[in-house]
């Protein structure tokens, strides 16, 4: 995960640098950015302030994530669409999350200590869940278009069986991006160009276009949504879209500029080979945190931007207190939580 090899300057060397590449034959020898490289290129982040940084993320991302898949097991939500790819996305982040602190410790001992099976396994884990996060947001903004669109053939779409098996096609479809380049014996600079391309800026793209669609919509045929009420519902339905997407490309865009520019100027030489690998070398490690913490925004995105999730997260976490204190044997606060309703539907987020 994450290998930089040696890179001697003047030379082209194919195969050898990238970034969110499985080259983990170097895991003893090359390091994944701890140390000052040997062209005295040194690392924004030190290794142990990467370490702590990636650690934090972990404590706070990992029960986080945990507690938005509780939610979405509650009713009603475990009955609404949206909530099956809000799941997804919080999933996906738990999964990435697993495996970060084992490189908080390649970082906080200046070497891979866990084998090369172990470092390849981390690394498809790693695409694994960064594709399923992209994939999920696309298929959410396809949702919430059919929604808002079609609401009157939307129910007979918007179905939760139909859901379910999106995600879990979601999951399928993300593995095959996430395959290391030498098992499919491709160019490791074109395959990290093409990944950034098709798994990160087509599915952005067509998530802004989807959206700006929704707004058109919204904005110049409000006739069509069949209720007043429903109006506001639905912007703010798009408003927690539209924050996740921001918040997912300003966290990963970064990350992937650097493997576009990277593939780029080792492929074509557009740059000096020591002026593109200080670029990369220097800015690697903080792009990398930044694309990390991610996983541990979007819950906070959830509870900020949506109150119904933020209400039913606050009866889960009182009931819960209240029965450790109390001693007493609560099975009603289960994941059938019957007694929370739609009251708030009228003030908050849409999930259906």
């Amino acid at each position: 995960m994450f290998r930089l090899a040696e890179w001697p300057r003047g030379t082209h060397t194919h195969g050898t640098m990238g970034i969110l590449q499985d080259d983990c034959s170097r895991f003893n020898s090359t390091l994944s950015g701890s140390l000052t490289e040997k062209n005295g290129t040194s690392h924004i982040l030190s290794g142990n302030a990467t370490a702590a940084l990636y650690l934090f993320i972990v404590c706070i991302g990992v029960p986080a994530n945990l507690l938005v898949l509780v939610v979405c097991l509650l009713k009603p939500f475990k009955s609404n669409v949206t909530s099956v790819y809000i799941g997804n996305l919080a999933g996906a982040d738990v999964l990435l999350l697993s495996i970060l602190p084992f490189f908080a410790l390649e970082k906080l001992w200046s070497s891979w200590i866990f084998g090369r099976s172990w470092c390849k396994f981390c690394s498809f884990v790693t695409m694994h869940s960064f594709y399923t996060s992209v994939f999920s947001l696309a298929a959410l903004s396809v949702d919430r278009y059919i929604a808002v669109v079609w609401p009157i053939s939307a129910p007979r779409w918007r179905t939760i069986t139909r859901a379910r098996i999106v995600a879990v096609a979601l999951w399928l479809f993300a593995a095959f991006p996430s395959i290391p380049p030498h098992i499919l014996e491709v160019d490791e600079y074109l395959y990290s160009f093409v990944k950034s391309i098709l798994g990160f800026i087509l599915p952005v793209l067509f998530i802004g276009i989807i959206s700006s669609m929704i707004v058109y919509k919204l904005m110049h045929q409000r006739r069509k949504v069949p209720t007043r009420t429903s109006v506001p519902r639905y912007r703010r339905s798009l408003y927690l879209l539209i924050t996740v997407v921001v918040v997912f490309v300003i966290c990963w865009m970064p990350f992937h500029l650097l493997a576009i520019i990277h593939s780029v100027c080792d492929h074509f030489c557009f740059l000096p080979l020591s002026a593109c690998g200080r670029i990369f070398l220097r800015n690697r490690e903080l792009a990398t945190f930044l694309a990390y913490s991610n996983s541990c925004i979007n819950p906070i995105l959830y509870a900020f931007v949506g109150p119904n999730f933020r209400k039913s997260l606050n009866r889960l976490l009182r009931r819960s207190c209240s029965c450790l204190l109390t001693g007493k044997n609560c099975q009603k606060v289960n994941i059938t939580y019957s007694s929370l309703t739609y009251k708030y539907s009228n003030m908050a987020i849409p999930l259906k």
